[in-house]
């Protein structure tokens, strides 16, 4: 299979240093040049749809997405994603449930009973978890109780996947000096999900790239900000290969970077 990971984008900012359009139009590409037809092709946003978890960002989203889904011929389901602390909506995640359902058409990825989720594909397993469901913006947490009993309701399912990810909103490792938003209960969910022996985990928060092992799990995270709080766009392209082996690009939007359409603004591989 091949995913590209995608983190952050803060529709309806307001400050945006380079439309969304022209990001659409530079993912729509990417993904053209890296889809392969003889594998399935997984788009998957770990949370931060929106920039205050309004109406207005994730009907922009949405058209985002339904674009970018509709030219490159990705399938709906293939479509992954989790809320981040800026989703949060008057104290729920209706909205994002709205726009992950208007999206999938199915509840797969929905958050407001839900604090994880589970999707099953051929043989592969993709963990969803909403970080945010304390609903309080300042630091990640993980519902360890129910998360618990989801996993051992599918634990043969899990044991039978070929790849197995995770992927959720919140870092787990701080970054910066002055940070305190990783999240807090790290331990007990590694400690948790160790048995179950998931590959790779994806997120995003903090707008930087941040790579690193914990009990041979992948730790992947990439940030592809659209607004002017950001120095570059990132975004990453995974080919899943025999015995978990990935193949990774990084792409950074530049906006002056002539693409082939003879207009400036393309992903350009680092």
């Amino acid at each position: 299979m091949n995913l590209l990971h995608i983190s952050d984008l803060h529709f309806n900012s307001g400050s945006y240093s380079v439309e969304p359009h022209k990001i659409e139009e530079g993912l729509i590409n990417l993904i053209n040049h890296n889809k392969q037809s003889d594998k399935e092709f997984y788009l998957l946003v770990s949370g931060d749809i929106t920039t205050v978890g309004k109406s207005d960002g994730f009907n922009e989203a949405k058209t985002f997405f339904e674009n970018i889904i509709k030219k490159t011929n990705i399938k709906k389901e293939n479509f992954l994603v989790c809320p981040g602390n800026h989703d949060i909506s008057t104290e729920s995640f209706k909205e994002f449930d709205k726009f992950s359902y208007g999206i999938r058409q199915d509840d797969k990825f929905t958050f407001e009973k839900n604090n994880s989720n589970l999707f099953i594909d051929n043989e592969k397993c993709f963990l969803s978890i909403n970080t945010s469901y304390h609903l309080d913006h300042k630091f990640g947490k993980i519902d360890i109780e129910q998360l618990s009993q989801l996993l051992k309701k599918h634990e043969k399912v899990i044991g039978s996947a070929k790849i197995k990810i995770i992927f959720f909103h919140h870092h787990l490792l701080n970054i910066l000096d002055n940070d305190n938003s990783a999240i807090k209960n790290a331990y007990q969910f590694f400690h948790m999900i160790n048995k179950y022996k998931f590959n790779f985990i994806f997120h995003g928060h903090q707008h930087a790239r941040q790579l690193f092992d914990i009990n041979n799990i992948k730790i992947n995270t990439i940030s592809a900000l659209l607004d002017n709080r950001a120095s570059s766009n990132l975004v990453a392209c995974y080919e899943f290969k025999e015995n978990n082996i990935i193949k990774k690009e990084e792409y950074v939007y530049l906006k002056d970077e002539i693409n082939e359409n003879g207009t400036s603004g393309s992903y350009k591989k680092i």
